[in-house]
């Protein structure tokens, strides 16, 4: 939906002298400086973007700010390589996972995600929608995998926040929006030296809130996607001399979003649990074949009327509102549905320098996520099916790294270990309105899950001589994988279960000008196994009759190993007014993790339904995934900045288990139907970004001394057709977002008018 008649208001107060933030090292009017040469540390050193032989887009302060970036979803849109949709059909900021490069895990398990977000280096497992991008200096995007280096959950790719630093003079930054539909946001930021050179801080403050696009027809008067969040963080950098430096960040976040704009269109869902009655009768169930439509309008609603709500919770478990989910009860929910959601960070980097070739690291790291939220699932105005869920996550993570140079900084070495603990609790469940039971476990005790990853790494980077380098990395990894469901009743514990892998990459790159840098990689990522509790549930008899058309399904799943060859090129033309970079790579997913369902006779007397449903995760698929991924920047006038950016991901499944029972494609097409040639779900064949941007100074006697410049941008987001499973019957159209914005501004303030979705692309965003 668009929006218009907006304004953004952002003003700048330095108290002595205002240095302008900036995405490469100097001032933006300079057509060089406008161009990728900001300098990242996605190898966990720094060096130049154009030097740094992996696949990276780096998006920086200015950028973000430029182009009106809110979150994380907004800058993968301008990231080749990326995609991110919400998970199912609850609210997006409760299940939002990075995906990189086509590598899909159909499952909101964090300990499953192919794809991790650090702030500063530090991992963070919850709430990545929810960080605040006004104290981000920069966002790296490295694509590949990067377990060498960073480790778990870095199967695909990873993500690190760098946040902004004090500045050396005192500096406010404050900004206001507003728009139409009753959405607003304000912040404030303050940094500068709280003594001298040696101890500076910084501390920001931000508020957004929006009334959702779209009515619900089941509940008039009620707006659906309405979201709000607000942030608060702050920072401390230390520096008691010239070899040791501390930085210590803190943040706190709280978001409360109304229930989600979601519409079923075309049928009953492809899975009915086991064959439960369907509100038509019956118990068949139908595939939606063909492209997603746009819902009508009169489509779109939730069962979130008080009597509604009164009748599907209350009338079974008596008054909810007394029960507390993991710190939150219902009173907390915007209005009978939505999501609330709450956390907090803390970081610490430590560096020490012996020598000027000799340097000490220590990072640390804590973070706590938490939210409940409850949904109409079956998303139809009617009554039917409805579901809730709380979830806490709380991680931790130490790393010591020692690094140096030899050989006359031709050799540059290190060598660390680091670990990351994360616990998860989760409860929650569904209710059947036709049947009047509440199933799944809902509202029991919550489970316990958990994840214990130590590792050993170093690297040895060697220029051989001015033209070629070589860097080889290594990683040793163990994982404890625990999940407190699936000990009762076995005659010995499984859990928990540990999994160790060794994991390289290999580096060679040449150098033939300061312009030009060739490389190629070659490297490997791991997803660590799991456990099946509903599984482990099973007697021997349910167990044998669950391998009929399943077999090889068991109480655990064994990992997943990603192989990635890539080569890449990167260029500066045209004296330094024109920069892109080009990566072409070949990926094979091997031993597959992927989400299934069986079907076994139900022997409790008292369910409501003769077939059970058992969902399990297994192993055994390939995947074969080929790649281009092209960004740039050309800066043909000093006026005039163009950016772009394209990929073209091709990602095939080659093989599968025999009647692995894999969710949607066994149930529509049968255990025996062939996968191979099948793309893999949930991620575009082609995605692509650009931007124009168009700046000069204002005409002469027009607001003289303001120093003010005029400009306009637009900004064109692609991103095309995808399939919503592996049966690749359900498509989701291509979609194009449009953006236009116009302003005056100088080094310290600006003001400007802006238009979303300029031509009003209503495609829908994600399907289940």
């Amino acid at each position: 939906m668009k929006k218009t008649a907006l304004l953004l208001g952002t003003t700048v107060f330095a108290f002595t002298a205002f240095a302008p933030v900036a995405i490469a090292q100097d001032e933006t009017g300079d057509a060089e400086a406008r161009l990728n040469t900001i300098t990242i540390t996605a190898r966990k050193q720094e060096e130049s973007l154009q030097d740094t032989p992996i696949a990276i887009t780096a998006i920086g302060a200015e950028q973000i700010s430029n182009a009106g970036l809110d979150n994380i979803v907004d800058v993968a849109k301008a990231a080749p390589g990326l995609f991110i949709e919400s998970y199912n059909d609850r609210n997006a900021r409760v299940s939002t996972s990075p995906r990189f490069r086509g590598i899909v895990v159909d499952n909101d398990n964090p300990l499953l995600r192919t794809a991790a977000v650090f702030m500063d280096g530090v991992y963070v497992v919850g709430g990545i929608q929810s960080l605040n991008l006004q104290d981000v200096e920069r966002v790296e995007i490295i694509k590949g995998p990067q377990s060498a280096l960073f480790g778990r959950n870095t199967f695909a790719g990873a993500i690190n926040y760098i946040t902004k630093s004090p500045t050396d003079e005192w500096q406010l930054d404050v900004s206001a929006l507003g728009a139409e539909r009753n959405e607003y946001a304000i912040g404030a930021s303050l940094a500068g030296p709280i003594a001298g050179d040696k101890l500076g801080g910084r501390l920001s403050i931000s508020y957004d809130d929006k009334e959702g696009h779209y009515d619900n027809v089941a509940n008039p008067g009620q707006s659906l996607g309405d979201e709000s969040n607000f942030t608060l963080s702050g920072g401390l950098d230390f520096r008691p001399d010239d070899k040791l430096t501390f930085k210590l960040n803190a943040g706190y976040y709280r978001t409360e979003d109304g229930v989600a704009a979601v519409s079923r269109v075309g049928g009953f869902a492809e899975h009915n649990f086991g064959g439960f009655p369907l509100a038509g009768g019956g118990t068949t169930e139908t595939a939606f074949r063909g492209t997603i439509r746009t819902p009508d309008e009169s489509e779109i609603g939730a069962s979130t009327s008080d009597a509604q709500f009164q009748a599907t919770v209350d009338a079974a478990l008596g008054d909810p509102r007394g029960f507390t989910f993991l710190g939150f009860d219902f009173d907390d929910l915007p209005g009978n549905g939505g999501l609330v959601q709450e956390g907090t960070r803390l970081s610490a980097d430590i560096s020490y320098d012996f020598t000027d070739n000799l340097t000490l690291d220590l990072l640390a790291g804590l973070n706590e996520n938490e939210y409940l939220f409850y949904a109409d699932f079956d998303s139809t105005p009617g009554f039917g099916f409805n579901t809730t869920g709380a979830e806490k996550l709380e991680d931790y993570s130490l790393e010591a790294r020692l690094s140096g140079s030899a050989l006359e900084n031709r050799l540059d070495w290190s060598i660390g270990a680091n670990l990351v603990d994360i616990e998860r609790l989760t409860t929650g469940g569904f209710y059947d309105g036709v049947l009047n039971f509440w199933f799944a476990g809902a509202f029991g005790p919550a489970t316990v899950t958990g994840a214990e990853t130590v590792g050993v790494f170093g690297t040895l980077d060697y220029q051989i001589n001015d033209q070629w380098s070589v860097r080889v990395e290594g990683r040793y990894q163990e994982d404890e994988i625990s999940d407190d469901t699936v000990n009762a009743g076995l005659p010995a514990p499984i859990s928990p279960a540990k999994f160790d892998k060794f994991l390289p990459r290999v580096v060679v790159d040449y150098k033939p000008n300061e312009n030009t840098l060739l490389y190629a990689n070659y490297s490997v990522g791991n997803l660590p196994g799991g456990f099946n509790p509903e599984v482990a549930e099973l007697d021997s008899a349910q167990l044998a009759e669950l391998a009929v058309d399943n077999p090889g399904v068991g109480v655990t799943f064994d990992e997943e190993e990603l192989e990635n060859y890539e080569i890449g090129w990167k260029q500066t033309l045209l004296d330094n007014t024109l920069a892109f970079n080009l990566a072409g790579f070949y990926m094979k997913r091997s031993d597959q993790i992927f989400s299934g369902f069986g079907f076994i006779s139900e022997t409790d007397p008292n369910a409501p339904n003769p077939v059970r449903t058992v969902a399990f995760t297994g192993n055994g698929a390939t995947t074969d995934i080929y790649g281009i991924e092209l960004d740039g920047t050309w800066v043909p006038t000093e006026q005039l900045t163009l950016t772009g950016s394209l990929s073209w991901i091709d990602a095939q499944i080659q093989s599968f288990p025999e009647g692995a029972g894999a969710g949607d494609f066994s149930d529509v097409f049968g255990p025996d139907a062939d996968f191979v040639g099948q793309r893999a779900e949930r991620f575009p064949e082609w995605a692509g970004s650009f931007s124009a941007t168009y700046e000069d100074d204002l005409p002469a006697g027009f607001l003289d001394g303001k120093d003010l410049d005029w400009y306009v941008r637009s900004d064109v987001f692609y991103t095309g057709e995808l399939f919503d499973s592996n049966t690749n019957l359900a498509v989701l159209p291509d979609a194009t977002d449009v953006n236009l914005r116009a302003g005056l501004r100088n080094d310290s303030a600006r003001i400007e008018l802006f238009v979303t979705n300029l031509f009003e692309d209503d495609t829908p965003r994600s399907a289940n």
